[in-house]
């Protein structure tokens, strides 16, 4: 008894210091939040109803001591994304689905979209972005310490919980032990590092720190023996590299030819590119086999509503982590995983039409993988953190057009504001931009004035 109360006065004694430390610093919160994902292993976590990982208790934290300094405007999108959440509540009140599958979904995903709303909105685009980059780029450093020395310092920190019995075994590939560093997955590590992409070459270090991290990202890519992330990063350098170009035109002109030529390539090499997609190894070739089959199989036995009548977890029935899509379909039914394949939809609509932000090129890049493995471990709140950062940068966008055309308005003499230029400027939002931030590159307006990567 003696010891749980001591355990219980230490917890809230560090919760508190924490509070202390992050008030009024945002950037530090920001910080050091990143560093629990990064670098604590989802199996240390606080056992409440819910396993709760650490680092969505410091995310709470961070939340509570920013937030009343800066509040987000609640956007359309926020509202979306509240939507997807409530109605896979309800599945699990009225369709059997997961309740321990939706409080991941509120833990892991929800409180870091919420988290990255506020967060950086209170320490900066910029600050945010350097910040992403930077830690991303240590941990793909440690991957390739990981992977030469075969060195895994998390292997054997035992937290006594199921976490650790599920993540904490290193994967090997044709004999050879796989980077995870302390993501729990060589994929879900491979993915965090794939998503830095767009950050490292939107941030405001020199060209040469630029280069030197996307290599050392590429390398740590690599030594996860990942396919999935290799194809994502590919995915999101070619895009990046689109987006180097200052003309939008040029922009959807060369994703839609690359999109175009990629599946004539596809088709014409079609046995060339899934020999090498399955691999060589016979564990490579399991692993290929058994995601088509997971498609051919399960994707029929998805239910409108609820949790499909297939998906167990007693060995009987479907339990896989090789699709996010595929699992909340399952899991939750078609009407929840169709909020969700709209939503990916919409912001690749956005990075084919020229008009992505850095976190939607991310994203993006991120569907190959979202048809491989499911969102799991440190990876799956990194997604919402870019998503969360994409929610922001598209509130602020909306935000800079309603002040122009405000100023705008406001400019023009009222005997013409009823016809002509006002209506003129709102079918231009390119020079609502202009106006917006006039000789600055803003963040916000590089999309629309197609100054390079967003």
């Amino acid at each position: 008894m003696w010891t749980e109360l001591a355990g219980v006065l230490i917890a809230a004694l560090s919760a508190l210091l924490l509070v202390i430390a992050f008030w009024h610093h945002p950037r530090f919160a920001l910080v050091a939040w990143l560093l629990s994902l990064a670098m604590v292993p989802v199996w240390f976590s606080v056992d409440f109803v819910v396993s709760v990982p650490a680092h969505s208790v410091i995310a709470v934290l961070a939340i509570a001591s920013t937030v009343s300094r800066t509040r987000p405007t609640v956007t359309k999108y926020d509202y979306y994304f509240a939507t997807f959440i409530t109605i896979s509540f309800a599945a699990v009140l009225f369709g059997g689905s997961s309740a321990g599958l939706w409080s991941e979904i509120v833990l892991q995903w929800a409180v870091p979209f919420v988290a990255a709303r506020v967060l950086i909105a209170a320490a900066g685009v910029q600050f945010s972005i350097d910040a992403i980059a930077t830690i991303l780029s240590v941990v793909a450093i440690l991957a390739i310490i990981e992977f030469l020395f075969q060195w895994h310092p998390f292997v054997n920190l035992n937290s006594m919980s199921l976490q650790f019995e599920y993540w904490h075994a290193i994967q090997i590939r044709d004999g050879t032990d796989r980077s995870e560093w302390a993501f729990g997955h060589s994929i879900a590590l491979g993915g965090s590092l794939a998503l830095s992409i767009p950050f490292i070459i939107r941030s405001s270090f020199s060209s040469a720190i630029k280069i030197a991290m996307l290599v050392c990202v590429g390398a740590g890519i690599v030594t996860t023996a990942s396919r999935g992330a290799l194809i994502a990063a590919g995915l999101t350098a070619v895009i990046c590299m689109v987006y180097v170009s200052k003309a939008r035109i040029l922009r959807t002109a060369t994703l839609s030819i690359s999109l175009i030529v990629g599946v004539v390539a596809t088709s014409a090499l079609g046995r060339l590119v899934q020999t090498w997609t399955r691999g060589g190894s016979k564990e490579e070739q399991w692993s290929y086999d058994h995601r088509d089959d997971l498609y051919t199989t399960y994707l029929p036995a998805i239910e409108w509503f609820g949790k499909s009548p297939i998906y167990r977890t007693d060995g009987s029935g479907y339990y896989s982590t090789d699709s996010a899509l595929l699992r909340i379909g399952l899991q939750f039914g078609w009407i929840v995983l169709l909020l969700a394949v709209i939503a990916l939809a919409s912001i690749a609509f956005r990075v084919i039409a020229g008009r992505a932000s850095t976190p939607e090129i991310a994203l993006v890049g991120q569907l190959p993988l979202f048809t491989t493995v499911a969102l799991i471990t440190q990876y799956q709140s990194m997604i919402f953190i870019v998503a969360g950062f994409a929610v922001h940068m598209a509130s602020a966008r909306e935000q800079s057009l309603d002040s122009a055309l405000a100023s705008a308005g406001h400019s023009l003499d009222p005997a013409h504001t009823a016809r002509g230029p006002i209506e003129k400027l709102a079918k231009r939002p390119h020079r609502l931009h202009r106006m917006a931030s006039p000789g600055r590159r803003s963040l916000h307006a590089l999309p629309a004035r197609g100054t390079g990567v967003s």
